[in-house]
């Protein structure tokens, strides 16, 4: 009785070669024209039942020993690909111009929640104020406006605007010094570092007022601009900010610091303590501001390109970061309304004209660069204060074991799923998932790989279906043939 079921089993085998042999038989009486009506639907009938599905398995599933091995293979490739790829830096380009989109997602959704903040002032120089008051805006004016806002006390003013030459009366450009210099309120103007064996006006250093000490300097350079005035970043868009840097010999801005650093260093408390760690980070009080790294985030750089202490701005909602004045109100307000208005603030004074040089662009958009130090001065204090983390990325180990999940998870799917038009909707829900993890990463101040993340999914999705395809149906082939 146990001989019974090997029995059938080769009884059944026969018949299907026979079958099968007996179709060949029938092609090739078809072929010569030698095979009646009767004989033709007994053809299709045995094609259907022994030749058609065991040739046309399109859906078949693969075996797990022959998945695993595609999967492998083109997980593998798919990584390689993509970490050589962002190595070689050409998807920085492609990952900052993400950066900015989630930068502005992260921005809609500030402008429903932030309020105006309290601790800055803009005095904007417009438009209007230039044709009232001339450009540039000569010295005796720009001290009378200083002394009209130190008598209600602010904490510190910064005057973002260049004095390396006299405008008007050398002995006005002299006294603006001395008072900048004896002031009872930090009054900080700006210089530019510059380049000292530059001819072209653009390149040049720029001096600050007369008799101006260097502590009460800051450098104007911090807006990351290389020796050629453009922003550092291949697309001409301001999204780092430097804090402090080496002084550069010969130049005539003998300071350390940056406008925007140096005005937070006069509004935070005389007693917070300063620590630098050359190329790694700043330490105010016990708060570890990291600086950036030639391989941050989507950066892929040489380290001559992130020298200093370097940051990335959190760009909010500009007319939620300061209120703005203009010149002439500030110079016909009235006493009440100045005392309210300027007591126990940061007070900002630069240059808001539609079509002027200091004008930048941005991940939301063109902002002065007054507004980008506003940016920058208000990010740090709240970092120091805890009201807002520092943006961050994760170490090389994390990014790639982030790339290798991605590309494992396209993988599995792709084993999963033997219809094309089935996996590529998976795929679309896939890539939905890694772009929300990115900008939740994003608004908890992370800023994890997005386009090698894509990069990685898809290569292994649609590389590893074409392996699984390829090798069925080239065993399928083999099989019919024999």
């Amino acid at each position: 009785m146990s001989q019974l079921p090997d029995d059938k089993s080769s009884q059944k085998q026969n018949i299907q070669n026979s079958s099968i042999k007996d179709s060949r038989i029938n092609l090739a009486q078809l072929q010569n024209g030698k095979i009646t009506q009767v004989q033709t639907k007994q053809l299709i009938v045995q094609l259907s039942k022994n030749v058609i599905p065991f040739a046309f398995k399109k859906h078949t599933k693969p075996s797990l020993r022959r998945g695993l091995i595609c999967l492998s293979l083109s997980c593998l490739t798919a990584i390689g690909l993509t970490l050589q790829v962002r190595k070689l830096g050409w998807l920085e380009s492609s990952e900052l111009w993400a950066y900015d989109r989630f930068m502005q997602l992260q921005l809609m959704q500030l402008q429903s929640v932030d309020q105006i903040d309290q601790k800055i002032l803009i005095i904007a120089v417009n438009d209007e104020d230039i044709k009232k008051f001339k450009k540039p805006l000569s010295d005796r004016l720009v001290t009378q406006l200083l002394n009209k806002l130190v008598k209600y006390q602010p904490r510190v003013i910064g005057l973002n605007i260049l004095r390396d030459e006299a405008s008007g009366k050398k002995t006005d450009w002299e006294n603006l010094g001395i008072y900048i210099q004896n002031s009872a309120i930090p009054i900080i103007p700006i210089c530019r570092v510059g380049e000292t064996n530059r001819q072209p006006k653009y390149l040049q250093a720029k001096k600050p007022p007369p008799r101006v000490a260097s502590e009460s300097l800051g450098f104007s350079d911090s807006l990351m601009e290389d020796l050629y005035g453009d922003p550092r970043d291949p697309d001409k868009i301001i999204r780092r900010y430097s804090l402090v840097m080496g002084l550069r010999e010969k130049s005539p801005c003998s300071t350390p610091y940056s406008f925007g650093f140096q005005i937070v260093r006069n509004y935070l408390p005389p007693q917070t303590k300063y620590s630098y760690e050359a190329g790694n980070k700043l330490q105010i009080n016990s708060i570890d501001i990291k600086t950036l790294q030639s391989n941050f985030g989507g950066y892929r750089r040489s380290k001559n390109w992130m020298l200093g202490y370097q940051i990335l701005i959190n760009y909010h909602p500009p007319e939620k970061i300061a209120k703005e004045v203009s010149l002439t109100s500030i110079m016909n307000a009235l006493d009440s309304d100045l005392q309210e208005l300027i007591q126990n603030r940061i007070v900002l004074i630069g240059y808001t004209r539609t079509n002027g040089n200091d004008y930048h662009s941005t991940p939301i958009g063109q902002l002065h660069g007054i507004k980008i130090h506003a940016q920058i001065i208000n990010q740090i204090i709240d970092i120091v204060s805890n009201k807002q983390p520092l943006l961050s990325s994760w170490s090389n180990s994390g990014e790639i074991i982030w790339i290798f999940g991605c590309s494992i998870i396209g993988g599995f799917f792709t084993c999963l799923f033997q219809s094309l038009q089935r996996l590529t909707i998976v795929t679309l829900l896939e890539l939905l998932g890694i772009c929300i993890i990115c900008y939740i990463s994003f608004i908890y101040a992370i800023w994890i790989p997005f386009v090698p993340a894509l990069l990685s999914l898809i290569t292994t999705t649609y590389f590893g279906w074409y392996i699984i395809r390829t090798s069925f149906f080239i065993k399928e082939k083999s099989c019919v043939n024999k």
